[in-house]
């Protein structure tokens, strides 16, 4: 029966960690003894030779590793992730490394190591983890470098950080409308686990109080950045008593499935009824009306994650620091001007 890393660092009497960290070849980190005990007891438990001898020979396998959970969906229809791969594989592929997708299907810490350090990469990107996943504080304990993109927030030390600035672009958003007469709003939000949906729907309730709307509850409904939830939390918001001037919607996904709904029930966008979206992806631009958003620069995160990943591989160096991208409002044709 094959053994498991937890099995490994019980036999050595260590933590998974750090069990994980020494067969991944960082055995400076640790005592001579406690090296060698959990190397003995990998041997004995005839745990994944590859990574024993990963673990006594450093080896640099010039690949990144973008990891992903499972809430993030199918990978090749998500339209947040393929313009970060995109940014990231621009900076990698001239430099001569390589890029592999890791996806767990469950976020434990065993789990996270086995696949991590299995997949011989010298860093990795985790992509917008939920605010109570175990990466957040796994990456402390990596010996490889770590940066985080979509998760940026004062209340989580996520290491090294890129993103957008979600609340200024949310701001950018809701007082254009403002200034185009709109004093109804109705917000459909992402999920709260979700730094950037707490994020946005913060700045827009801020904006809100700001000028003395108030925030309805009957327009405000929650979804989870999925096409399916523009849908589900759609009928919610239009079975109030009567409808807003206009719905913000927390990212485009669902914004493009909401004006779905609205023309399947008859309601026309924008002469009826305003939508707006979050992140600025090439389907926005081909809706019927166009999709009013604020756009983000995803290929340039993904670029700037990656460059920042090879300085720490290069310089042996723990990587930190955080970076927040400007966002652009794109005025298109879903939203319009209350006479």
């Amino acid at each position: 029966m094959k053994k498991t890393l937890r099995e490994v660092a019980k036999a050595a009497g260590v933590s998974v960690t750090t069990a994980s960290t020494v067969l991944s070849g960082r055995v400076d980190l640790y005592r001579a003894a406690t090296v060698h005990r959990v190397l003995k007891a990998a041997e004995e438990l005839e745990y994944r030779p590859n990574l024993l001898a990963k673990a006594l020979v450093q080896q640099r396998a010039r690949t990144l590793g973008l990891v992903v959970e499972r809430h993030q969906g199918l990978l090749s229809r998500n339209p947040y992730i393929i313009p970060i791969m995109d940014g990231i594989l621009d900076y990698l592929i001239p430099r001569e490394y390589s890029l592999v997708l890791i996806s767990l299907q469950e976020s434990s810490e065993e789990t996270m190591s086995q696949r991590v350090f299995n997949s011989s990469i010298d860093a990795g990107i985790v992509v917008a983890p939920l605010e109570d996943s175990p990466l957040l504080q796994w990456h402390a304990h990596s010996p490889l470098p770590v940066v985080f993109v979509g998760c940026m927030s004062q209340e989580t030390d996520a290491g090294a950080c890129v993103d957008v600035d979600n609340e200024a672009g949310m701001r950018s958003l809701v007082e254009w409308l403002y200034a185009q007469g709109h004093r109804e709003f109705g917000f459909m939000g992402g999920s709260q686990k979700q730094w950037s949906a707490r994020l946005r729907k913060q700045s827009f309730l801020n904006v809100l109080l700001d000028y003395g709307i108030p925030a309805r509850q009957e327009w405000m409904v929650e979804g989870d950045y999925t096409y399916d939830a523009g849908f589900w939390a759609g009928e919610q918001l239009l079975s109030a008593s009567r409808l807003p001037s206009v719905v913000v919607v927390s990212n485009d996904l669902m914004a493009v499935s909401f004006m779905e709904l609205c023309r399947a029930k008859g309601i026309v966008v924008p002469d009826q009824l305003s939508v707006t979206g979050f992140d600025g992806i090439d389907l926005g631009q081909h809706t019927s009306p166009t999709l009013t958003t604020v756009s983000q620069p995803l290929h340039e995160i993904g670029h700037i994650a990656a460059e920042w990943l090879l300085k720490g591989i290069d310089s042996g160096e723990r990587v930190h620091g955080r970076k927040l991208l400007a966002p652009r409002l794109e005025i298109r044709e879903s939203a319009r001007v209350i006479q």
